[in-house]
């Protein structure tokens, strides 16, 4: 409890020094409300929340559950074999703040609310939670519609983008937070606001309404009968029309009779009258369809094919689902993770801890990928063996340690049985299987299982 009232204390004081707080008429900052072409609907507000419509919420989803799969690194730049590779440093603490970024939540749900207000809006924002000395010791992550890029009134000529934040807490006023307490990811520019980044759903407005009310449909049928509606009309001009009391008697005994659990049941009509459905039946209506098309737009604009997140799909071209799922990966995942390790390099790592590096994604435990690897070091592992690269390009190709001993040393420069064998163990540690090393130099299978033993002096 004494941290959590520390990192609260720290948190005002880091919201309370700086800039001045200028009401929202005074600024060029703000939201705007999306009139879609040719739309004579506010599907901005018809739309509601993003995150409440089903396909968002899958790919949201998706992509938190992927996301997690993946680690953090903090590398810097270094030059071998005559070229420029990122080495990984053994720790760093950005990289335990990543892990543990406040007491109240961990890195990955740190990262959860990143993602989905990133997806949704365009715009995910960290506040920044510094210590006694003024070094960071906690970020916090800011739902979207509580804070906003801002340019004050001294900066009409617009030589600076954004001077301040402004947080709004929930039923709060707002508050000015200075640009170098805030991590602002943004999805690219907003040419109506370029303080803000673009939401990718910005123009699916109406496959997101869409989308609502087809599944509000769906349920209205399963709950009458599966039909629209009906219209009962006396069939005998003689009987006359039924009374109030009976009409309101009979339409209260149809929907006894036919919604939820009673569907299917016989009804006794207590006058002869004709049955029609004024609307269109599920079939005519093509309902698996509508669904289908706005689902399969949603799922797009976050570079996700519906198959890869168990929705259907009509894509062809993946022969599987692990297809599917490799491209979701290196689509969506691997694409959205290096912008945003670039944006937190920018506005984290450099400023706040002094690194001229990058943080950077460990794919290496990231199972769907490990095919790709593999590719990678048999690729590699060839063009080693055959003499068309040294040692050292081939672990700077790699991603592994390079040392001097490695320059200009070639599996093909063994000139003896012992040194070849020595080209084979370093195959071996670049990751091949000892088999494919030792085909690679010429050896025979029972050779490759001694070199796999590590046996060298027989």
């Amino acid at each position: 409890m004494g941290e959590a009232v520390r990192l609260l204390e720290s948190v005002r004081r880091a919201v309370g020094r700086g800039l001045p707080i200028y009401a929202s008429g005074e600024t060029t900052g703000g939201s705007w409300r999306w009139w879609l072409p040719s739309a004579q609907v506010d599907y901005d507000r018809e739309a509601g929340d993003r995150w409440d419509n089903g396909v968002v919420s899958i790919c949201v989803g998706a992509m938190c559950r992927a996301w997690s799969e993946a680690g953090f690194v903090v590398q810097r730049a270094e030059t071998a074999a005559g070229k420029r590779v990122w080495r990984d440093e053994a720790a760093h603490p950005l990289l335990d703040l990543l892990e543990t970024p406040n007491p109240w939540y961990s890195g990955s749900v740190l990262w959860s609310g990143t993602l989905l207000s990133w997806m949704v809006a365009g715009n995910a924002y960290w506040l920044k939670v510094r210590g006694r000395a003024d070094q960071i010791v906690g970020l916090v992550y800011v739902p979207h519609v509580q804070m906003r890029p801002m340019a004050d009134r001294d900066n009409a000529d617009g030589r600076e983008l954004v001077t301040y934040f402004e947080y709004t807490p929930i039923g709060g006023t707002p508050v000015a937070v200075p640009r170098s307490e805030v991590v602002h990811f943004r999805h690219g520019i907003d040419p109506r606001n370029p303080r803000e980044g673009l939401s990718p759903l910005a123009a699916l407005l109406r496959e997101v309404v869409g989308d609502n009310r087809a599944a509000t449909y769906s349920v209205a049928l399963l709950g009458n009968m599966g039909v629209p509606g009906l219209v009962f009309s006396p069939r005998d001009a003689g009987v006359g029309a039924p009374t109030p009391e009976q009409r309101r008697d009979f339409r209260e005994q149809v929907r006894d009779t036919f919604s939820g659990e009673g569907v299917g049941r016989a009804l006794m009509m207590p006058f002869p009258a004709d049955v029609t459905a004024p609307g269109l039946s599920p079939e005519q209506l093509g309902l698996s369809s509508l669904r289908d098309v706005p689902a399969a737009r949603i799922c797009a604009a976050f570079g996700i094919d519906p198959l890869a997140v168990h929705l259907p799909s009509d894509q062809k071209t993946f022969s599987n689902f692990g297809e599917a799922r490799e491209a979701f990966y290196e689509e969506a995942v691997v694409g959205t993770r290096s912008e945003l390790c670039r944006q937190a390099t920018r506005q984290l790592l450099r400023p706040d801890f002094g690194t001229e590096g990058r943080l950077w994604s460990d794919y290496s435990e990231v199972r769907v990928l490990q095919e790709d690897r593999d590719k990678l070091y048999r690729r590699v592992s060839e063009a080693y063996a055959k003499g068309v690269m040294d040692r050292a390009t081939a672990k700077a190709e790699l991603g592994l340690p390079v040392e001097p001993t490695d320059v200009g040393v070639h599996a093909t420069d063994a000139a003896s049985r012992q040194d070849a064998a020595q080209a084979v163990a370093s195959l071996i540690d670049l990751g091949v299987s000892a088999e494919a090393a030792a085909r690679a130099v010429g050896f025979d299978a029972e050779l490759a299982r001694d070199l796999a033993r590590r046996d060298w002096e027989e």
